[in-house]
């Protein structure tokens, strides 16, 4: 009788464990579903992208992407056109189409 009622305890909270996370599932999200990801500056003259949160660039080089905290010389980002680029990915120009 003992025994039985051992298994029986086990049985029920064992239900009431998978009730509780079957419950909670319909809650979780993905970091993609409620915004997350990256926000980027990209100028499209030079094209180039910037992730001012960790302050790098990302720039196209004789047909490499390159990564750096400051662009080689050539490039002058002051004057030109920027547009903000929200994208999921540290590789920005993977969801740009490039």
């Amino acid at each position: 009788m003992k025994r039985s009622l051992t298994a029986c305890v086990r049985g029920f909270a064992a239900v009431l464990l998978l009730g509780g996370v079957m419950w909670l599932m319909p809650g979780c999200v993905t970091h993609a579903e409620v915004g997350y990801g990256y926000d980027y500056d990209y100028y499209p003259d030079w094209d180039v992208y910037y992730y001012p949160s960790e302050r790098i660039y990302y720039w196209h080089d004789g047909g490499h992407w390159r990564t750096g905290r400051r662009l080689p010389s050539h490039y002058d980002l002051h004057a030109a056109h920027h547009e903000p680029f929200h994208g999921h990915t540290r590789r920005p120009w993977t969801e740009r189409g490039r």
